[in-house]
């Protein structure tokens, strides 16, 4: 249950005095297996079965169906069930675990959702996110983070793709001079350049560039 959740429109001309809040509800079973041939190498599969409900929104914002309409919001008027299968890969050689300092963290991620209700929302989803941490002395007091993420999805034929499945960009994980969900659409992608400096042992701080489009 995620009350409430904010949505612009689509693209990136959607504006912030657009701003409307939906709640969604995911009722679901869902199992994984994960297999991790070496240290550093994690696969895994998801599989499940995903019932959606999209309900008015609550807050300062007003509700999703006062300002956008079904074709401008796909799966506003219809709450489609789902089978879906998800592959992962991630590649994890960081140094440490919360604050690395060296190393790198590069996933990828392929899904498939079959609308087993409706039939009218089928759609493949693809995720990537890299990160590379490089430190730029043996201390590693100066680190440079470069990270690189996309997301892509593609609506089988004659199907749509629902509006809170579609990729944004916005909020602490994408681009943070933006609200998160800020901008939506089938595609996006973002990328971060940051310089960190540890001043002493709990103290840092640091310098970035956030640059992305949906």
């Amino acid at each position: 249950h995620a009350p409430p959740v904010a949505f612009y429109g689509l693209g990136n001309d959607s504006r912030p005095e657009d701003r409307a809040n939906f709640r969604i509800y995911r009722s679901y079973v869902e199992g994984a297996a994960v297999v991790r041939p070496v240290k550093w190498l994690g696969l895994r599969l998801d599989g499940g079965v995903d019932d959606y409900t999209q309900k008015r929104g609550t807050g300062a914002s007003p509700s999703i169906e006062q300002i956008f309409s079904d074709v401008q919001a796909p799966g506003l008027i219809e709450q489609p069930g789902y089978l879906h299968t998800t592959f992962f890969a991630d590649v994890d050689y960081r140094d440490q675990p919360g604050r690395p300092r060296s190393g790198g963290f590069y996933h990828v991620a392929m899904g498939f959702w079959n609308d087993r209700t409706l039939e009218r929302y089928d759609f493949k989803r693809f995720d990537a996110n890299f990160s590379q941490f490089v430190p730029l002395d043996t201390e590693k007091r100066h680190v440079f983070l470069g990270r690189v993420g996309l997301a892509y999805v593609n609506n089988e034929t004659g199907s749509r793709v629902p509006f809170y499945f579609l990729p944004y960009i916005g909020g602490v994980d994408t681009v943070r001079s933006f609200h998160e969900f800020r901008f939506r659409d089938e595609n996006a992608l973002w990328m971060t350049a940051e310089y960190d400096l540890t001043l002493i042992k709990w103290v840092s701080v640091a310098t970035f560039v956030d640059a992305g489009k949906a």
